[in-house]
């Protein structure tokens, strides 16, 4: 699919728009085709806003401004505005020697800018009897009708130039924002799949499993600049009074980190908590979409921005892990969301290997009794 059938054309439209109205390019463009041509001339948004005020020799363009029948320049805008077929059109008006075209400038079948047209035609050999009122007099900006409709075609043909090349410009730097921004992504994957190395290579050490898990969280946490870290469970399955058996009792540390000295702290309440056990992984900042129980408990841990992932462990319900952030706003990426999802694969298997060693561990005999001699 090409890069122009991509776009919305709302949006397009309005990137248009503001573009033109920068540094009052239009006026500029307006007035001197005006001096040049001798029409009078303005410009208008798509529904019809004036962008530009009416140019013209003075004081000239103050009687035209008078003259023009507004109801008469606005079914002119709508049906060329709304034609497939049209995109302009030329009318008499209550004057014989005055007549009025409308040029609608579209971009993807969606006008742009609307022109309005006026000129005083120096020989219009129309009937004086067929109209309300007599030609108009004492004008010096005079244009034959032949020259109103090839100025009219020229006008036409300037302003769609004019939008093309202000298409090309915006497609030139949207394909150089693309590129600056596949570039960012790739540095930052780059970043990523480096620290995801080093926290992998944490499981070749020959030490405990609480203290490697240690060390990934902090690996992590540093790596993202997060607040905290906080791996736990909920040794009991729990209910609220309403019976939602998401929210759980007070959570039970595995493991955490934090950026600064601090400690897991929260004060459950009796219904207890279910931004901490989501059955799926949950994301949440502060611009984030969220049901005021969710943001009461943001408000309740002290967090900007969370995201809780379950960690799925034989022989081990409801595990989850909780990453923070505190003392900042914080919007999760992509790559970040990635990176902590492999984070979490990596304490799985640490968890696995852990829960493995319990199971194989030999038990201890019990001595319930003695032998009687």
């Amino acid at each position: 699919m090409e890069e122009r059938e991509k776009r919305i054309p709302g949006q397009e439209r309005e990137a248009l728009l503001a573009s033109l109205r920068e540094g009052k390019e239009l006026e500029k463009w307006q007035k001197y085709f005006c001096s040049m041509a001798n029409v009078f001339v303005c410009c208008t948004d798509h529904q019809g806003v004036p962008i530009t005020e009416l140019e013209g020799q003075e004081p000239e363009v103050a009687r035209i401004r008078e003259l023009i029948d507004g109801e008469q320049f606005e079914n002119m805008r709508l049906r060329v505005s709304e034609s497939a077929l049209e995109d302009q059109a030329v009318e008499a008006t209550a004057y014989p020697n005055l007549r009025l075209a409308v040029i609608s400038c579209k971009v993807s079948g969606k006008t742009v800018v609307n022109w309005l047209v006026c000129g005083v035609l120096s020989d219009s050999g129309e009937t004086e009897e067929e109209y309300e009122n007599p030609p108009l007099q004492g004008f010096s900006s005079q244009i034959s009708e032949k020259q109103f409709l090839r100025a009219v075609d020229t006008l036409r043909d300037m302003a769609l130039a004019l939008l093309e090349y202000k298409r090309s410009m915006f497609r030139q730097k949207e394909r150089y924002d693309r590129i600056c921004r596949s570039e960012r992504e790739m540095g930052e994957k780059l970043k990523c799949m480096e620290a995801l190395l080093e926290i992998t290579k944490l499981l070749e050490r020959e030490e405990s499993v609480e203290s490697t898990v240690g060390r990934v969280l902090k690996k992590a946490g540093e790596f993202l600049k997060l607040s905290m870290i906080a791996l736990y469970y909920c040794p009991q399955r729990g209910t609220s009074r309403s019976g939602d058996s998401r929210k759980k009792g007070i959570p039970v540390l595995i493991a955490d980190w934090y950026e600064k000295d601090g400690s897991w702290k929260i004060e459950v309440p009796a219904e207890g908590v279910s931004l901490l056990w989501p059955e799926k992984t949950l994301i949440l900042s502060k611009s984030s979409t969220m049901s005021v129980e969710e943001r009461e408990e943001m408000n309740a841990l002290s967090l900007q921005a969370v995201l809780v992932m379950p960690v799925s462990v034989t022989g081990m319900e409801e595990v989850r892990i909780c990453f923070g952030q505190k003392d900042r706003e914080r919007t999760w990426g992509l790559e970040e969301i990635r990176f902590l999802g492999e984070v979490v694969k990596v304490i799985q298997s640490l968890l696995g290997r852990k829960a493995k060693e319990s199971r194989s561990a030999p038990k201890r005999k019990s001595n319930t009794g003695r032998t009687k001699k």
